[in-house]
């Protein structure tokens, strides 16, 4: 019971960090976009420039306006679909608050039955994933929005990719953020990552994994060099105390995203680490990749992480967030994403060129 419960929250980890990324990043398709997922933030590039970020007058105070929201959110949605997991909720609640929108339960109902009425009662787009699709689809305003999502769901199993849990997340992904024209060359490029991904680590690779193969291949047009770098970053991290595993794996894909050298971005992944657990964060191995996003932050260690803290300590005296409900490591989770979020809008019409 304990390894199906562990499963269930890293599931819901790598979901969380996907609608975090998917709802902060405005796109422009001619653009190449530099992404991440599992974990997941992402961004895009014309050029490999400095991380440029908005601190949007951030120092000074956490937005605790974001935390009411958030409670306001999940008691909507656990009045409107009291059925539903209660991390779905949370998180479903969290995708709107970062969006600094009230949950439109009545929008987010109706594209759940017409999501009901186009795929069957088996289909990976059902159970929790159907209320956390369709409150992504209801924000872009547009159901026609989901038809484009299946529509990719079924190119991507012809072209390969196995039928999992994670796949329709890569259907959205694809759906909303590349053009037409490159998806094919996108599909075929994730599948070489994959395959790369699965030379390098045959045990720690599976379906799971096609989401960062996917980001991996909307970021970058050279596969070799990229794995060459993310298995330096493994490497790097591993001799330094991070055991290897998931959590690294993930951890070194997602800092290929920033353009600094292997050792200046690891060193900064490692001081982060330190820095929360003096704070007291908790982050097990199913979410300690949210490091590596915090990592491609350009924002000075310390009074990040300070704000983390003081969220989370926010977080931990409202009613189920609490460390015996919630848990601190599951808490943590929305602690970092309230505080990151802010960051990641991009200043003026600069693309971004790193991602959580």
């Amino acid at each position: 019971m304990r390894i199906f419960l562990l499963l269930q929250q890293k599931r819901q980890t790598d979901i969380l960090l996907f609608f975090l990324s998917i709802n902060h990043f405005p796109l422009a398709k001619e653009n190449l976009l530099l992404s991440i997922v599992s974990v997941l933030f992402y961004t895009q590039r014309s050029t490999r420039r400095q991380i440029k970020v908005r601190y949007n007058e951030h120092k000074e105070g956490l937005r605790m306006d974001s935390v009411q929201l958030l409670l306001k959110n999940e008691q909507a949605i656990k009045e409107a679909f009291r059925w539903e997991n209660r991390l779905v909720q949370k998180f479903g609640a969290l995708q709107w608050a970062l969006e600094c929108k009230p949950v439109d339960v009545k929008k987010v109902r109706e594209t759940m039955d017409c999501m009901k009425q186009q795929t069957s009662v088996l289909s990976h787009f059902r159970n929790n994933n159907l209320f956390l699709i369709a409150s992504a689809v209801t924000m872009e305003g547009s159901i026609s929005l989901f038809d484009e999502t299946l529509a990719c769901y079924d190119r991507l199993k012809q072209r390969g990719f196995k039928r999992s849990v994670y796949l329709p997340y890569v259907a959205y992904f694809l759906a909303t953020n590349v053009a037409p024209a490159d998806v094919t060359a996108t599909m075929d490029r994730a599948l070489l990552f994959y395959k790369k991904m699965k030379e390098e680590h045959y045990w720690l690779t599976s379906k799971e994994d096609h989401m960062m193969a996917m980001i991996l291949a909307h970021s970058h047009q050279d596969v070799e060099a990229t794995i060459q770098e993310a298995e330096a970053c493994y490497t790097y991290l591993n001799e330094r105390g991070i055991s290897k595993g998931n959590a690294l794996q993930t951890m070194s894909h997602l800092l290929t995203l920033s353009p600094d050298a292997v050792s200046v971005k690891c060193d900064r992944l490692l001081a982060i680490e330190q820095a929360l657990k003096a704070n007291k964060i908790k982050l097990q191995s199913y979410s300690r990749s949210l490091v590596a996003i915090l990592a491609l932050l350009d924002v000075e260690v310390e009074p990040l992480v300070q704000q983390i803290a003081q969220m989370d300590r926010e977080l931990s005296e409202q009613k189920g967030f609490g460390n015996f409900i919630l848990g601190r490591s599951n808490r943590a989770l929305f602690s970092v994403s309230l505080v990151s979020a802010p960051y990641l809008h991009p200043t003026d019409q600069q693309p971004l060129n790193a991602t959580l």
